[in-house]
C-alpha cells in the first residue's frame, strides 16, 4: 500500500489555464489513447476583477458530462472538492478525452491536479 501512495504522490501534476466565456478544451490535446488520467482536485482562482462561475465538463469528442459548476469571487480560490486526497479522484478521463472549460464572466483561472497512468 505504501508503494502505490509514494508510485501516485511521484506522478502528481498540475496544469493551470486562464479561462474565458468562449468554451475551450483545457488541454492542447485530448488524453492520449493508451493513457488513464486521474484528476484528484480542481482549483478556480479569481481574475481580481469579476465574479464568476465556472463550468468544468468531461469531454469526448461533441459530448459533455459529468458537470462541475464552481462559483468564485473576484479575489477568492475555490478547490473543488474541499479536502482531496490523490487516492480518490473526482473525476477519470480516458484515451480521446479533455475537460471542456468555460467562465460566466472575466478570465479566472483553472487548475488542475491530476496523475496519468499508461494501460
Amino acid at each position: 500500500m505504501v508503494e502505490e501512495v509514494v508510485a501516485v504522490k511521484d506522478k502528481i501534476r498540475v496544469d493551470e489555464k486562464d479561462l474565458s466565456t468562449s468554451e475551450a478544451d483545457f488541454w492542447s490535446e485530448n488524453v492520449p489513447s493508451k493513457v488513464t488520467r486521474y484528476i484528484v482536485a480542481f482549483l478556480v482562482s479569481g481574475d481580481g476583477t469579476n465574479d464568476a462561475r465556472v463550468t468544468i465538463s468531461r469531454k469526448k469528442g461533441a459530448t459533455t458530462t459529468k458537470k462541475y459548476v464552481v462559483s468564485v469571487s473576484a479575489t477568492g480560490t475555490e478547490p473543488v472538492p474541499r479536502c482531496w486526497s490523490r487516492e480518490t479522484p473526482i473525476m477519470v478521463l480516458f484515451g480521446g478525452e479533455n475537460l471542456s472549460v468555460v467562465a460566466s464572466a472575466g478570465t479566472p483561472s483553472l487548475s488542475v491536479v491530476y496523475y496519468d497512468d499508461e494501460l
